[in-house]
């Protein structure tokens, strides 16, 4: 595809100073090949903010001014960003699954545990909650201390069941 054109100009470009080199612009194939390790959405939004996009815009404005690479870069630039939105989708859904299982399982697994909240809980509330239910001890983040929880009742469960379900939703 692209990828491998960009290669192929780069071999034949005669002055190949300021050119960024191949393995710099072809971010479809670190992506494949990172795939599994990029499966978590704070993972890959954060890799698609600080380093998958700035990089890839940077190694594009050193092809301004370079005839037929500026118009690839225009057109990479462009396939890129489908192809990162589309990897976002992807990611996200499958997380959102995961969170929904996750959500249903932990809701099942122990009724009696409960957030203070009256409106839908969400997911860290609930594991918030949960982790307190357990005795241990936690350092609380501003964020999370803020949050409104309620005296729980003793868990169903024993808390190293607790935090290998808190392990899966983490992976």
């Amino acid at each position: 595809g692209l990828e491998k054109q960009y290669a192929k100009m780069y071999e034949s470009e005669a002055a190949k100073t300021g050119l960024p080199v191949p393995s710099e612009l072809a971010w479809g194939q670190i992506i494949l090949a990172s795939s599994d390790d990029l499966q978590n959405a704070l993972r890959w939004e954060y890799a698609r903010r600080c380093t998958i996009t700035p990089s890839a815009e940077a190694n594009i404005r050193m092809l301004k001014g370079k005839g037929e690479l500026e118009e690839w870069g225009q057109q990479y630039l462009r396939v890129l960003m489908n192809l990162l939105d589309l990897f976002s989708a992807s990611v996200h859904r499958v997380e959102g699954k995961k969170r929904r299982r996750l959500e249903s399982f932990l809701s099942d697994a122990m009724p009696n545990i409960s957030t203070g909240a009256e409106e839908d809980v969400r997911l860290e509330d609930f594991c918030l909650s949960l982790v307190r239910s357990t005795g241990v001890s936690c350092l609380l983040t501003d964020a999370q201390s803020a949050l409104r929880l309620a005296p729980v009742p003793p868990p169903k469960m024993t808390a190293s069941e607790a935090l290998e379900i808190m392990r899966e939703a983490r992976s």
